[in-house]
C-alpha cells in the first residue's frame, strides 16, 4: 500500500491498448477499476506497475446497481445503449444486457484504502460516462491533484447520452485542462490527453480567497444586524425609562411633602439608570462605528479581488487565444503532412516504374551478351576456316 501522500494513477473502465502502454511506463502506484475480465492484461501489468490494485466492477457518479450492455465487441461493452457506433460498426449485435453492481470512485478507493492517496493522473475509458464523471470527481475536490487526463472519446456520439469530442474537450477546459495530444489507432474512437491548465493553480486561489472574504462578509454582516437590533432595543428601553421618569417627576410634584423625599431618591436611581443605558448606547454607536468601518476595509478587499479576476481573465483570454493559434498551426501541420504523405505515395509510384524499367533493361542487356558471345564465337569460326583455307592454297 502507497504511502498516504504518495501520488497514484486511476484507471477506469476497458483496459485498451493505448491506455495499456500508458500503465506500463507512468511509473506509478495504480489502481484501475474495469467490469471486464482483463485477466491476462492484469499479470502483464504486475511486472511494470510498481503496486497495481484492481477492482472488478464499473465506476459510477452514484453507485449501485447499473446495466451493461455486451456486444460481439467486448471492447465495446458499455453502461448505455449504442446509439451512432453502430453507423461505424454496422456488424455489432448486442449479446446480453445484464445487472451489474457499480462503485463510486471514492468507494472504490477507501475499499483499497486508497483514499487517502492523491490522484496524478486518470484514465477515463468509459465513453459513455466521461463527462458526468469528471463533473462529479470535480465537485468532490478528487481532481485537484490531477495532472495529466486521458478520455476516450469520438467526434460523434456513440452510445445514448454520450457528449461528443468537442463538447468533452470544451468542459476539460472549463474544469482546468487543455489538449495535449490524441492517440487514435481507431480515428473514430480516440484517447485524447489533456494536462493542466497552469493559471488553474491561480484561479483556485482566488476562488478560495473569495469563498472567505464571502463567509467574512457573511458573519460580519450577522454582527451588524445583531448589533444593529441590540441599540433598538437599548433605544426602546431608554424611551421607556425617559417616559417613566417624566410620569414619576409629574406624580411627585402633587405628592404629599413626606414622599418627597422617596420620589427623590427614585429620580435620583432612575437617573442613574439612564446614565447607564446612555453610556451602553454610547458603547453600541462605537461598535457600530467599528463595524462600518470593517466593512469599507471589505468593500477595499472586494475591490482587489475584483481586480485579480479582471486580471485572471485577461490571462485566461490571452491563453485561449494562444490556444486557438496552436490550434491552427496544428491543423495546418497536419495539412502538409496530408501534402507529403501523397507526394511520398506518387514517389513511391515512379520508384516502382523505374524498377519494372531496370529489370526489362536488364534482361535486355542479358539477352544482347549472349547474342554477342555467340556472334564472337561465329567470327572466331570463320577466322579459323580462313585461316585453313589459306594454308591448304600453299
Amino acid at each position: 500500500m502507497p504511502e498516504a501522500n504518495t501520488p497514484i494513477l486511476v484507471h477506469i473502465g476497458s483496459i485498451r491498448e493505448e491506455s495499456l502502454r500508458i500503465l506500463q511506463t507512468a511509473e506509478l502506484p495504480s489502481f484501475i477499476a474495469t467490469p471486464e475480465n482483463a485477466s491476462g492484461k492484469i499479470e502483464a501489468l504486475k511486472n511494470n506497475v510498481p503496486q497495481l490494485f484492481v477492482a472488478k466492477h464499473a465506476i459510477t457518479t452514484q453507485g449501485g446497481d447499473a446495466v451493461l450492455y455486451e456486444y460481439n465487441l467486448p471492447e465495446f461493452n458499455s453502461l448505455a445503449p449504442v446509439s451512432g457506433l453502430k453507423k461505424l460498426y454496422p456488424g455489432l449485435v448486442e449479446k446480453q444486457h445484464r445487472t451489474v453492481e457499480t462503485h463510486t470512485l471514492e468507494a472504490a478507493l477507501k475499499a483499497h484504502k486508497l483514499n487517502a492517496a492523491p490522484i496524478a493522473q486518470l484514465i477515463i475509458e468509459q465513453p459513455e460516462s466521461a463527462q458526468a464523471l469528471l463533473q462529479t470527481l470535480e465537485a468532490q475536490g478528487q481532481l485537484h491533484s490531477l495532472t495529466k487526463l486521458w478520455i476516450r472519446t469520438s467526434p460523434e456520439s456513440l452510445y445514448a447520452g454520450m457528449p461528443t469530442q468537442s463538447e468533452l474537450i470544451t468542459t476539460c477546459e472549463q474544469l482546468g485542462f487543455e489538449i495535449v495530444d490524441t492517440q487514435a489507432d481507431d480515428p473514430d474512437f480516440v484517447l485524447v490527453e489533456l494536462k493542466r491548465n497552469p493559471l488553474y493553480s491561480e484561479y483556485k486561489k482566488l476562488q478560495e480567497k473569495a469563498a472567505k472574504l464571502a463567509q467574512r462578509e457573511k458573519e460580519q454582516t450577522a454582527a451588524n444586524e445583531k448589533a444593529q437590533a441590540e441599540i433598538t432595543q437599548l433605544k426602546q428601553a431608554h424611551e421607556k425609562l425617559t417616559q417613566q421618569h417624566a410620569e414619576q417627576l409629574k406624580k411627585a410634584r402633587h405628592e404629599h411633602a413626606a414622599e418627597n423625599e422617596k420620589a427623590q431618591a427614585e429620580i435620583s436611581q432612575l437617573t442613574q439608570s439612564h446614565q447607564k443605558l446612555t453610556q451602553q448606547y454610547a458603547e453600541q454607536n462605537k461598535a457600530l462605528e467599528r463595524a462600518q468601518h470593517d466593512a469599507a476595509e471589505r468593500q477595499k478587499q472586494n475591490e482587489q479581488l475584483k481586480k485579480h479576476r479582471d486580471e485572471h481573465a485577461a490571462a485566461k483570454e490571452k491563453a485561449q487565444a494562444e490556444s486557438t493559434q496552436l490550434k491552427q498551426e496544428r491543423d495546418q501541420l497536419i495539412k502538409q503532412q496530408e501534402i507529403l504523405r501523397e507526394q511520398l505515395r506518387t514517389q513511391q509510384q515512379r520508384n516502382q516504374t523505374l524498377e519494372a524499367e531496370m529489370q526489362a533493361t536488364q534482361a535486355r542487356q542479358s539477352q544482347l551478351n549472349i547474342e554477342l558471345e555467340r556472334a564472337e564465337a561465329q567470327l572466331d569460326l570463320i577466322k579459323d576456316l580462313l585461316l585453313k583455307d589459306k594454308l591448304l592454297q600453299r
